[in-house]
């Protein structure tokens, strides 16, 4: 608060020494400064309505405007929202064609709730839970601890949780200091820099548990803050541009886990010792949680660029860069003091990677009707973190437990098994991308173009480890006229793999060896066609009237994706107009619907009873007196889910400047509905593996239907001005918003209980509300 006041008062006291200066030489100053009382009247989630912006009561400075002149400087300084928590200052000073330099403070709260409770007991400070005991964990009271393992059945935890509980805020804040500069040494010589430190504190929610049948939300304490800096030169000459630069990124973390107590086990030694002095293996007390470690960034980078006859520009750039951990060393395998597990190959991460990118870019328009463009892109991910092999793992820190070796399929003897080979596998990419478009003008304003893209991806360790994405795109453009404008583009793509038969076949069994079905494809990975047409238009019938419309059409089809997303399709609709009837009046309004569709399928495969074994070749437990064939059989128990999303939004805006030389208002409504529903569909299902497509009858019941999901987000606002004199004005404000929400899963309605069961929630959910603002204004400019 301290640096709040010394800004805010800096920013006032500019004030008079603008006014001041103003009587000795006018035009080298002028400013202006807007402040006011603002109220704030919220029902329901309130949190929600403010989520990145301070509406609360009491004096609020809008704006502040200066600007001076002198001695052949520019000098400007602005202030938003001036002592509140989303407070922004920006100062510049200019030299005109020598120096330009800036620096801004920007702050940005995130609140997320004002209605979460825990049990971590924490100091409260303005609603907040500002400290822990030790920073990074968070301890319940041991006899609250003791009190619901001593009822597992009959639990004590939701009364526990209602009389110990402790209401708090869920906020974090962004702090931004940015400063930088451009020098112009010579004509052809220009440097600069940039340096910007974002620091970051507060909470956010985080899950935790303490294997499949707990669930813990918990407040996750958020201290790191991240420095870039970027500085270069570039010069230029004749047809010649070069340019050099650096580039450093620097983050730290203060906490980087989190230890959180279990709110339904003690597993004490005995009934007076500290919960945790000794965990009976099985039943830890306690749990651990992985938060970003420290890092930096360094990198590099050149561009050459030179202009070649026919009005053509060949241009090069490079970037090399180096990422590594700041050297913290590895959680340990556990905490549970009862379990003593194996000695860790190496105490470090050693976490290291290489960056490369090169970018080739030519562009060429020899004559009125061409325009060639070739662009060249690769970009390398080069992980050099060093594998690391677990002799043993500690699972929810319950016991330790031998790994096996490497194990194949065979050697399973042609039955599942769970492997608990714990190596890591380090992520990498590899991406070379080529563009090429070209444009023809037969006639001016209107141009035909053809483009294609080649897309090749490798990644390490996935279910395919390279990618080719071919792209065909045609358009259509016609601007340039008076009365009307219309762009157009259709774009048809193909991924594929690049696996063998003999891969993809290795590549099903180790996915069935994990538990995933091996028809399973990855959207993100897997081979699909893809078709997009877009169009904008929009006509002028008048000065005073402009039409506009788009439509966006498209469709993703996953061609050997037996389970996971099957195919999915989007549908985007705007219309919109812009009336101007005279100079003090205009009117905007727009109407937009989109939808998207996606249809999932997956199979049931939970063992019925007096089944036969789990196997690769069937993938399904078979009754002993089955009279179905595997591939039947299979197919019987596959089970799809049809999601669609629809979402209708439409915005309107009219202004009227200098009614009666005086009043000027603006209004503004922005209405959003969205829906969703999601469909569980059994019963009879085409199986295209077989070998001819047959319809088979599905053999699990029907799942009960889901509610719709749905949102309704109101916003309108109402300003009006009234010049008192010629510098003074007098200003009303008015904002309403309105959300409303029925989700199945996130509301208040479905979660009413915090502490139920096996699951302790914070309460962060899905909660409507009703939001005014109002205040009064004064405006004074000089």
């Amino acid at each position: 608060m301290r640096r709040i006041s010394v800004l805010v008062t800096l920013a006032l006291g500019l004030v008079p020494i603008a006014a001041e200066a103003q009587s000795s030489n006018p035009p080298a100053t002028t400013g202006a400064i807007d402040f006011g009382l603002r109220g704030t009247s919220v029902s329901g989630d309130g949190a929600r309505y403010e989520r990145y912006r301070d509406l609360g009561d009491g004096l609020a400075i809008e704006g502040v405007r200066l600007s001076r002149e002198r001695l052949g400087w520019v000098f400007d300084f602005m202030a938003d929202h001036a002592g509140r928590r989303d407070q922004r200052y920006r100062g510049d000073f200019v030299n005109p064609g020598k120096f330009k330099g800036w620096v801004t403070w920007d702050q940005i709260p995130m609140l997320m709730s004002r209605t979460t409770k825990t049990l971590f007991g924490c100091t409260l400070e303005d609603g907040r839970c500002e400290s822990f005991a030790q920073p990074g964990t968070l301890a319940i009271d041991d006899a609250i601890q003791r009190q619901v393992q001593a009822s597992p059945s009959a639990s004590a935890l939701p009364g526990l949780f209602e009389t110990n509980s402790v209401e708090f805020d869920t906020r974090s804040r962004r702090h931004i200091f940015e400063g930088g500069f451009q020098y112009l040494a010579t004509p052809e010589l220009t440097v600069n820099a940039n340096v910007r430190r974002t620091d970051r504190s507060g909470m956010i929610p985080y899950g935790g548990n303490f294997g499949h049948s707990s669930l813990v939300e918990l407040p996750a304490p958020v201290e790191h803050n991240l420095t870039d800096v970027n500085a270069g030169a570039e010069f230029q000459r004749d047809r010649l541009l070069l340019r050099g630069g650096y580039t450093g990124s620097f983050f730290h973390n203060d906490v980087t886990s989190v230890t959180f107590d279990n709110p339904f086990r003690c597993s004490a030694a005995s009934a007076t010792a500290s919960c945790g002095t000794l965990d009976i293996p099985g039943t830890p007390s306690a749990g651990r949680l992985s938060l970003p470690p420290s890092n930096s960034f360094i990198g590099v980078n050149g561009l050459a660029s030179v202009r070649l006859p026919y009005r053509s520009r060949a241009t090069a750039h490079v970037s090399l860069g180096t990422l590594k951990d700041a050297g913290d060393p590895l959680m340990p395998q556990t905490i549970n003091p009862a379990i003593t597990p194996g000695t860790l190959e190496r105490g470090l991460v050693e976490g290291k990677a290489r960056t490369t990118a090169l970018n080739l870019n030519f562009v060429s328009r020899p004559n009125r009707y061409a325009d060639v463009s070739v662009r060249f892109r690769s970009y390398d991910y080069d992980n050099q973190t060093p594998d690391f092999t677990l002799p043993q793992r500690v699972s929810y820190d319950n016991s330790s437990s031998a790994t096996p070796g490497p194990a194949t399929y065979s050697s399973l003897g042609g039955q599942a098994s769970a492997l608990n080979l714990v190596k890591t596998e380090p992520f990498g990419v590899l991406r070379h991308t080529f563009d090429a478009d070209f444009k023809a003008t037969p006639v001016t304003g209107a141009t035909a173009g053809v483009g294609y893209s080649w897309i090749q991806e490798e990644r390490s360790h996935r279910f395919f480890e390279a990618t080719t994405d071919n792209v065909f795109r045609l358009s259509f453009d016609a601007v340039g006229n008076r009365w009307f404008a219309i762009r157009t583009k259709y774009e048809h793509a193909q991924k594929r793999d690049s696996a063998t038969e003999e891969e993809l076949d290795e590549s099903q069994r180790e996915l069935f060896m994990i538990g995933e079905q091996p028809g399973i494809r990855h959207f993100d990975i897997a081979s699909r066609n893809r078709n997009r047409i877009t169009i904008l238009g929009g006509v002028t019938p008048m000065d005073t009237v402009s039409l506009n419309a788009s439509i966006a059409v498209g469709k993703d089809d996953y061609l050997e994706s037996l389970f996971g997303l099957r195919d999915n399709t989007h549908r985007v609709f705007s219309v919109g107009t812009d009336l101007a009837p005279s100079d003090l009046v205009t009117v905007s309004g727009s109407y937009s619907y989109e939808k998207y569709n996606a249809l999932s399928r997956s199979r049931q495969a939970s063992p019925p009873s007096g089944s036969a074994v789990f196997s690769y070749d069937t993938f399904l437990t078979l009754p002993q007196d089955s009279n179905l064939s595997p591939e039947v059989a299979r197919a019987s128990r596959n089970w799809a889910s049809d999601g669609t999303d629809r979402v209708h939004s439409f915005i309107v805006t009219a202004g009227v400047a200098k009614i009666a030389e005086k009043v000027g208002l603006q209004f503004s409504y922005d209405f959003n509905r969205a829906h969703a529903l999601y469909e569980y569909i059994t019963g009879p299902v085409v199986d295209r593996t077989l070998p001819e497509e047959v319809i088979v009858e599905g053999t699990l019941d029907a799942p009960t239907p889901l509610p719709l999901v749905k949102s309704r987000l109101q916003r309108g606002t109402l300003d009006a001005t009234y010049a008192l004199t010629s510098r003074v004005s007098l200003g009303l404000s008015y904002w309403h918003e309105r959300y409303d929400v029925t989700d199945f899963t996130l509301d208040a309605e479905a979660n009413p209980n915090l502490a139920r069961g096996s699951a302790l929630l914070l309460g962060y959910l899905y909660r409507p509300y009703r939001a005014n603002t109002v205040w009064g204004r004064l405006i004074y400019s000089w």
